[in-house]
């Protein structure tokens, strides 16, 4: 789909289809901080080892277009009968089909 993250989730939800923007980058959200300077990291891992694994995760380039663009779908949703499943594909083969005079009118 050649549409934003908002446009596409307002296309599922017109469809039935309940759907949220995903996850952000979690490494940087403070709490991963907070497991590698908790005391158990700390008696597991040295303090290079730790401090390399946080430099690490820098070369994760494209994780913050990958957190911008998703269009996440709840577990539960996906845990849906044969019908339900067969609604959810059909609404998503249906907005990519129309994503570009979706797109038109946003």
């Amino acid at each position: 789909m050649n549409m934003n993250v908002k446009l596409s989730r307002h296309a599922l939800g017109a469809e039935g289809i309940p759907s949220s923007g995903g996850y952000g980058e979690q490494y940087n959200d403070g709490m991963f901080d907070e497991a590698i300077n908790s005391p158990g990291y700390k008696r597991l891992w040295s303090a290079d080892r730790l401090k390399a694994y946080r430099e690490k995760l820098q070369e994760l380039k494209g994780n913050a277009q990958v957190c911008a663009t998703t269009v996440g779908l709840s577990q539960t949703l996906l845990l849906a009968d044969r019908s339900a499943m067969d609604h959810i594909l059909e609404a998503i083969r249906k907005i990519k089909a129309h994503s570009a005079a979706l797109a038109k009118k946003a």
